[in-house]
């Protein structure tokens, strides 16, 4: 069984258990079937749902004797990226491994990582930022982005950081498969020793781990702020000093990991140049006046305004998606619109400063600049919602 070392108090996982992993795999098959309409003639979708049923018993014997073999992800170059995808097979054994390692992320993972929680822990992220925001105490902040997060791992200090992690010598070997498995493109076999596949199972518990260094230092320190949100980090500080001290140790940190800084997306310095963090733009306003004419060493709670609003790329996303939707013909005004509500209205439970008219108005403004001819599903929302004694 597996063991996570992380708290005083060890736990064990109890889902080595053939009907449990049966009975998972079971419902994981049956949503599959749905991709019955979607699946083209020559897809491997076929032969693997026509036989999935007859072969899980033995897969499963297999999977829990430690005797299951991945095979190689399969590469497909895409217009605008490149995927790595498994067999769907494996997809339904890395499936099995999350559900298996589930139990012990809260003795793996900081609590100042947000990911593994969904989508849920982008709002907890914005919350807690916005606390620590309004504390009397911060001057100085690092909004730091990994550039190239995924694609920079390197497998062989991910395999050790899952070894020293781990005490079952069969999740290890399943969980270091997983991270060193050969790439399949244009029937040549590489064994890449960086990167590992995105939008996979367990591709977020993989992008938690790899920087557990940097959460295990500064979750540490007192007198600061840290917050991360996969590959995206937030650190406040008090002091210059702290500044300082805070930004070489980081970047000491992820030297020795193999990682850079986006240049572009990394922003530090004074609170009051503000920065943006998860689609969410933070400003402080400083006092105007310090009080009995001192100068002014901190921001003073009292005298100090948080701003948060959303930010336009976060309007850019969801223009793009209304582009699609509109390219589809199954999509019709109605459904953009609706769209456009649950987006609004979505970053508007982010924060209590963040209303959906804003939200509203943002993604029409760009409309009306990117694409005039459809800024009208905007605006007719908009129009409804507020004339409708809706709720902001």
């Amino acid at each position: 069984m597996p063991l996570a070392i992380r708290k005083t108090k060890l736990i064990a996982s109890p889902r080595w258990n053939n009907q449990f992993l049966e009975n998972f795999a079971a419902g994981n098959l049956k949503k599959l079937r749905t991709r019955r309409k979607t699946a083209a003639e020559n897809s491997p979708w076929w032969p693997f749902i026509h036989t999935a049923e007859q072969n899980l018993p033995n897969q499963i014997t297999n999977f829990i004797a430690g005797k299951y073999k991945f095979e190689p992800m399969v590469t497909y170059n895409m217009p605008d990226e490149t995927m790595l995808v498994w067999q769907y097979a494996d997809r339904l054994m890395v499936r099995l491994l999350l559900q298996i390692i589930k139990p012990v992320f809260q003795y793996i993972i900081s609590d100042k990582c947000f990911h593994l929680k969904g989508p849920n822990g982008v709002k907890e992220a914005i919350s807690w930022v916005e606390k620590g925001l309004s504390l009397d105490s911060y001057r100085y902040f690092l909004r730091i982005d990994i550039k190239s997060y995924y694609a920079s791992i390197d497998r062989e200090i991910l395999t050790k950081q899952i070894s020293s992690t781990f005490n079952d010598p069969r999740l290890i070997n399943y969980l270091s498969d997983t991270v060193n498995i050969p790439v399949l493109n244009n029937a040549a076999i590489t064994l890449p020793s960086t990167g590992i596949a995105r939008r996979n199972s367990l591709s977020p518990f993989y992008g938690a781990l790899y920087l557990s260094p940097v959460d295990k230092y500064f979750e540490k320190i007192k007198g600061i702020f840290y917050v991360r949100y996969m590959d995206d980090f937030v650190i406040l500080t008090k002091t210059k000093k702290q500044f300082c001290r805070a930004k070489k140790q980081l970047k000491k940190i992820l030297n020795s990991l193999k990682l850079k800084y986006s240049r572009k997306k990394t922003k530090m310095g004074i609170l009051t140049k503000g920065f943006h963090f998860l689609g969410v733009n933070f400003k402080i306003s400083a006092p105007a006046k310090a009080e009995q004419k001192q100068a002014v060493t901190q921001i003073q709670l009292e005298k100090t305004n948080v701003g948060v609003s959303l930010h336009p790329r976060s309007a850019f996303r969801a223009l793009d998606k209304v582009i699609d939707m509109k390219a589809d013909s199954a999509h019709n005004a109605d459904k953009i619109q609706l769209y456009l509500s649950r987006w609004a209205t979505w970053w508007s439970l982010t924060s209590p400063l963040i209303l959906r008219k804003d939200c509203l108005l943002l993604w029409i403004e760009k409309a009306r600049v990117c694409k005039p001819g459809l800024a009208w599903l905007g605006t007719g929302l908009y129009h409804f919602c507020y004339h409708h004694s809706f709720n902001e």
